[in-house]
């Protein structure tokens, strides 16, 4: 999974800003686990679970406590690892050139989704933990609430994935944006594009925008080939 998950965020990178998008994606993933660890550890240091209006067993309480510790401690070492695992490879990158980082991402194909899935699995955890907690603080129905927000909160994290690595450039033809947008036929992500005229406008701009670059593109590809001809 960390292979597929680390090519999956390559697969549309130019070779020219390869390095400085690794480097930008293990920086963002290692402040948003920290950030997150100082959570986790906060929430290590909390006061015994005391029930509020209503009554639990000691010895079930004694068990939430100790499992909701144990979590706690299985999402610091996810977000902790998923630092250091950050912290190495900008340390023994930052010093190669393009084509070595290449090799390098290649050699080590697990290097970002390592730290990702590290991170997400800190995140789950830490969120079992809070439902435990509010089990034993509040109840079994705010516990069943706190369980569904994970189910909701994942199933988005995941259409969020999905939709987003269908992503493909070079297959992207964005010339409709210049027509008239009675014509534009858009789905389910790009319904509101055409939603008030503002909107529209913007839409027309930057399309106009994305089809001069991509014709210029396509000129010098041209040129290069007739050159080489």
């Amino acid at each position: 999974m960390t292979t597929m998950l680390s090519f999956d965020i390559l697969e549309n990178c130019s070779a020219e800003c390869m390095k400085e998008s690794v480097k930008n994606n293990w920086t963002n993933m290692a402040v948003t686990a920290a950030l997150l660890l100082t959570l986790v550890v906060a929430m290590l240091q909390v006061d015994p679970i005391e029930s509020v209006h209503f009554q639990l067993d000691e010895s079930i309480t004694v068990h939430i406590e100790q499992t909701y510790i144990s979590l706690l401690l299985a999402a610091t070492g996810c977000n902790l690892l998923s630092v250091l695992c950050c912290i190495i490879y900008l340390s023994y990158v930052d010093p190669l050139c393009q084509a070595d980082v290449m090799k390098f991402l290649l050699t080590f194909p697990d290097s970002l989704g390592d730290p990702a899935i590290h991170l997400g699995t800190g995140c789950l955890l830490m969120w079992l933990a809070i439902s435990l907690w509010v089990f034993g603080r509040y109840g079994i129905v705010q516990f069943a609430i706190a369980l569904g927000t994970i189910f909701a909160f994942g199933s988005f994290v995941v259409w969020q994935i999905t939709t987003r690595s269908s992503f493909s450039p070079a297959n992207s033809d964005f010339s409709w944006t210049q027509d008239d947008p009675a014509t534009w036929k858009l789905g389910y992500l790009t319904k509101n594009l055409k939603q008030n005229p503002k909107a529209i406008e913007q839409v027309k701009k930057i399309g106009k925008l994305i089809t001069d670059m991509d014709s210029k593109k396509s000129d010098s590809r041209t040129g290069i080939g007739s050159h080489v001809l």
